[in-house]
């Protein structure tokens, strides 16, 4: 039988799962927001935030725009992968 602990380190997905997570929901879905990309992988926006971030820095992800966000009423960046 599986403990807590077991089981949620068999569901956490690793840095290289959650990388491929994000690229796919940019390539399938267009630009999104960290906020919608949270939503669509099912990974806390803490680690979007994370992840996000080290992509942007190894040039694999660009912010392209701004839109409106309904649920936190303010302006959010949009992300999309770079071409190349």
């Amino acid at each position: 039988m599986q403990t807590k602990t077991e089981s949620f380190i068999r569901t956490k997905p690793t840095t290289a799962e959650s990388y491929k997570l994000i690229l796919d929901a940019l390539k399938f879905e267009g630009d999104l927001s960290r906020t919608d990309l949270s939503y669509r992988t099912g990974l806390r926006i803490s680690s979007i935030c994370g992840r996000v971030n080290e992509l942007m820095k190894s040039f694999k992800i660009v912010v392209s725009g701004k839109k409106w966000d309904i649920e936190s009423d303010r302006s959010v960046q949009t992300l999309k992968i770079v071409k190349g």
